[in-house]
């Protein structure tokens, strides 16, 4: 059975997808299961079966949320305070100017909601994806 909604949100978000170094979400499409799997740890179950993986909200060493908070940054925020960002991310680096200011990062609670807002829409349209590419490869 495919993942819920709901779970398969939860493995976008925290989905490394990186085979070889942390590892990825995989949906097979022969059993319907979600199942992770990385280079040193291979999912043995499903080695002859047909799968595809799963979107990654933030995947390992390629910065998309930070790029998304840039772009986000240059539509919200003025210009003065699009430099005092830089300003901290340059410092801090970008994965923390787009955290709350209460956990190290730069955002004020107003702020967290909007951004929150913006990755809400991103994951659930990663979502809407991947329930695409079920669905379509189940009747391939």
């Amino acid at each position: 059975m495919p993942p819920s909604r709901r779970l398969l949100k939860g493995m976008i978000a925290g989905n490394p997808g990186n085979y070889t170094g942390l590892g990825e979400w995989r949906y097979c499409y022969d059993c319907g299961e979600a199942f992770f799997a990385r280079e040193g740890e291979p999912d043995a179950g499903h080695s002859e079966h047909r799968w595809r993986a799963l979107p990654a909200l933030d995947p390992e060493g390629q910065e998309r949320l930070a790029k998304l908070f840039r772009r986000f940054m240059q539509g919200v925020f003025s210009a003065e305070r699009q430099a005092e960002l830089t300003a901290f991310a340059r410092r801090q680096g970008w994965d923390m100017a787009y955290e709350h200011r209460a956990g190290g990062g730069a955002l004020t609670a107003e702020e967290v909601e909007r951004w929150r807002e913006v990755v809400e829409a991103d994951l659930e349209r990663l979502v809407d994806r991947a329930e695409r590419m079920m669905v379509e490869q189940k009747h391939a």
